[in-house]
């Protein structure tokens, strides 16, 4: 019966791997394979063949129908040994041992070579039906652009547009896979910030639990540390602080070449700012993962740096994440002036399906045909100025989701009637030529829940004389968006919604009064009065402003307090020296809409991609919030996979970077490739 049992056991396996069957190789089937061999060889007679035991071996075949229509099976004897022949219609599998059973080994090893390479098949634990959706990243992960030379205006918006690529690189080799990455939640208490403090020099003074903002702000003797409750990988460490309010608000980084005449000792060179911050940070324990380095400075060519930013980005299966990792900024004598780190561990998380090398390419010369708002960035090391556009995800809470989700929406077409807060730029062109543009928050204040729509038409220009004021209009949807909700609407009509609401300006200083959920800012003017301030960030926005002279703009409404002050709509604060010495308001107007240069450097032509590479990108790079403990967050602390492309434009007088996701579409949040973004960012956060 045992003999009759690995028979069966091997005709159970071999139905299985020709019916189709995906078979690991710790299925205990595939023992019997050596087992039939090893009976076969002991109980044969070893020099003529036995026709009984043939005959009996055979009744087993077709017993356990090994040996059936369309699948012939026999028994064939060479020098002794008795192997089964097993033919179909087209094609055959023979065993044929030799004396020392080499047959058998070299059979024995095919099959348990093709488990093996089956089991990523098979025993994936990652089959495309269970693989959660990752957010998405518009496509491109990042842009940006340097021109050497050009002296561009930090304020300046531009276009990167009418732009072809050639690709002058090797594609990286593909790959059907890759490993996306979890980010790991390392929590800190008082005491751990405490250590962490002292490891960095400070003798600590003070430890302050920021509930606001979720984290512990250190000072001392040395310096001040800010680290993040939820991830103690999420910090920034300054040897010599600017006095602020706000905690998260870094002093202003330091100048990068120093004034003429100024006898100040330069930063060492790259190579040895690096050696000089991997020391620092190594002797005390904050290099506890695989890195790359890089060192860059702002200084203009020809001019010593008196600093020089060095980055540890961390890596995965060997390639760089971009948006985590240490930078440290060394000054002077190799000295350690400050860190801004945004690490957490890494742990696999699932294998995604990602695009090839081929199709990241196409869709690097699709995506960029569009246009993006870019902010004007200093160029690393070449000291010119360039501009940056940023893409990444939107992090919103399940709350700021359901607030937005009650906001109708409408489809392309649609003829509408839509309320909410009006925001509005003016670009002016050297010659005096002006642009107009609008864009209507509809639903809750908070820029994260609101349904934006791009106002587009002949009405804007008319329109935007009521920015920062509540209007009505009626329009044609043109285009949807989910990343900002919204899309672009064509004004036909409006009207102002409130007809009392107008503009004012008051001059005095912010205070917060309460504690907690109950703080909340308050104007007091030179007179004594007070008004309550209503913004989207509450008192949390305002700490820096808090006990400064400042010019609040904003609108008047019917409302007071509760403590009876009437309330302010925050629309904007102005501050400074100029500010610090007024006594009131008298020839002073509101500017709404603001007025900026309209200045558009952009890359057009040919750009030559000199790098192409598979890396990775972190969708969470702000730490440094309460809302990073919420459980909804979990996909943004995801580390994806992204192709890099780099190279120049303009006959190599500029450089760009571009990064596109490499995970396929169909794995991706349900979020549309546009990216409307509000040309007035910088009004509301002023």
């Amino acid at each position: 019966m045992g003999k009759r049992s690995e028979v069966e056991r091997f005709g159970d396996l071999l139905d299985r791997l020709l019916d189709g069957e995906q078979v690991g190789a710790e299925d205990e089937a595939m023992d019997s394979l050596l087992e039939v061999a090893r009976r076969l060889r002991d109980e044969a007679p070893p020099n003529e063949p036995d026709p009984a035991f043939q005959a009996r071996l055979r009744e087993d075949l077709v017993a356990n129908e090994i040996d059936r229509p369309g699948r012939r099976a026999d028994l064939t004897a060479r020098d002794g040994w008795y192997f089964p022949r097993i033919q179909l219609p087209r094609w055959s599998i023979a065993w044929e041992p030799s004396r020392r059973l080499a047959g058998v080994a070299c059979v024995a090893l095919i099959l348990i070579v093709t488990a093996i390479w089956l089991i990523p098949w098979s025993k994936s634990p990652n089959p495309s039906g269970e693989l959660g959706r990752i957010p998405s990243l518009l496509g491109v992960a990042s842009a940006y652009a340097e021109q050497v030379g050009e002296d561009f205006d930090m304020d300046t918006r531009g276009q990167l547009a009418d732009v072809t690529f050639r690709l002058a690189a090797a594609l990286p080799k593909a790959a059907k896979k890759a490993t996306v990455y979890r980010q790991v939640r390392e929590p800190i208490d008082k005491s751990g910030s405490t250590e962490l403090a002292r490891r960095l020099g400070i003798t600590v003074a003070q430890v302050v639990d920021n509930a606001d903002d979720g984290v512990f702000v250190v000072t001392g003797e040395g310096g001040r540390l800010v680290v993040s409750k939820a991830f103690r990988g999420y910090f920034y460490f300054e040897t010599n602080p600017s006095p602020s309010a706000n905690p998260l608000s870094p002093s202003a980084p330091p100048p990068a070449v120093a004034p003429p005449g100024a006898a100040i000792t330069p930063a060492p060179d790259g190579a040895q700012a690096a050696r000089d911050a991997e020391e620092f940070l190594r002797t005390r324990g904050l290099l506890s993962f695989d890195y790359v380095v890089e060192v860059r400075d702002d200084a203009p060519p020809g001019a010593t740096p008196l600093y020089r930013q060095v980055s540890f980005i961390p890596t995965a299966e060997g390639r760089a994440v971009r948006g985590l990792g240490l930078v440290a900024t060394v000054g002077p004598g190799g000295k350690v002036t400050s860190i801004q780190s945004s690490y957490a561990k890494l742990v696999p998380s699932n294998a995604y399906p990602i695009l090839s090398p081929e199709q990241a390419y196409q869709q690097l010369q699709q995506k960029h045909m569009e246009t993006f708002q870019l902010q004007v960035r200093r160029s690393s090391g070449s000291g010119g100025m360039g501009f940056s556009a940023g893409v990444s995800s939107v992090y919103r809470s399940a709350e700021a989701m359901e607030q937005a989700a009650q906001v109708p929406t409408y489809r392309v077409g649609d003829n509408v009637e839509l309320e909410g807060l009006l925001s509005a730029t003016v670009f002016e062109s050297k010659d005096g030529r002006r642009r107009y543009q609008a864009t209507l928050l509809v639903g809750p204040r908070e820029a994260r829940t609101a349904v934006q729509y791009r106002l587009l038409g002949t009405a804007v220009e008319a329109l935007s004389q009521l920015a920062q004021q509540h209007v009505r209009v009626w329009g044609r949807v043109e285009g949807l968006s989910t990343r900002p909700p919204g899309g672009r609407l064509t004004v036909q009509r409006f009207e102002k919604l409130y007809p009392k609401e107008r503009l004012v300006a008051l001059l005095g200083q912010i205070q917060i009064e309460g504690e907690r959920d109950l703080a909340a800012p308050v104007l007091i003017t030179d007179d004594g009065k007070k008004y309550a301030l209503e913004s989207p960030g509450g008192a949390r926005y305002q700490r820096e402003n808090q006990g400064r002279r400042v010019i609040v703009e904003g609108r008047t409404t019917e409302r007071t307090s509760g403590e009876g002050y009437p309330v302010i709509e925050l629309a904007g604060t102005r501050g400074g020296t100029d500010v610090d010495r007024m006594t009131d308001l008298s020839g002073y107007q509101v500017q709404l809409p603001q007025v900026v240069p309209e200045r558009e450097p952009h890359i057009s032509g040919e750009a030559v991609v000199t790098r192409a590479a598979l890396e990775y990108y972190s969708t969470a790079a702000a730490g440094l919030s309460p809302r990073f403990a919420a459980s909804d967050l979990e996909p943004f602390l995801l580390v994806q996979p992204i192709y890099t492309f780099s190279g120049t434009f303009d006959e190599g007088k500029g450089s760009f970077e571009a990064s596109v996701q490499a995970v396929r579409p169909e794995y991706v949040g349900e979020v549309k490739e546009e990216a409307e973004q509000s040309a007035d960012t910088s009004e509301r956060r002023r």
